[in-house]
């Protein structure tokens, strides 16, 4: 069969639903046969994407448990990795820390995951 003829099969089979693209390998997609409890390769990435999430509950919860004087780390002019501590934390929306910096909660929080992190740096 032909590359246009295989596409347009897959095309017909996905629009009937007798398919679902489950994943995606380095050579195209992965596809099988329809069931109900299959989840779609869609479906895979917003639940993957909703772990790494950070929601408002978070970083509230959050606030309430960062007091000044945490430890993090940072990147200074030259690129040297550098340790800093938190000042002030009564803002919604920032942090304060000892260098003179404001990071957003959101950097605090994914800095405290586990791992090593640095505010301000994120992966790519």
């Amino acid at each position: 069969m032909a590359h246009s003829d295989t596409r347009n099969q897959f095309g017909n089979l996905r629009v009937k639903n007798a398919i679902d693209c489950v994943g995606r390998c380095k050579d195209g997609y992965l596809y099988t046969i329809h069931r109900d409890d299959t989840k779609s390769y869609r479906e895979q990435l917003e639940e993957n994407q909703s772990g790494e999430a950070i929601w408002p509950e978070t970083i509230a919860r959050f606030r309430r448990r960062v007091a000044p004087g945490a430890v993090y780390h940072y990147r200074d002019e030259d690129g040297a990795r550098k340790r800093t501590k938190v000042t002030d934390t009564r803002y919604p929306h920032i942090c304060l820390f000892d260098n003179g910096q404001a990071y957003s909660w959101a950097d605090v929080i994914r800095c405290s995951r586990a791992g090593v992190n640095t505010l301000g740096e994120w992966p790519k």
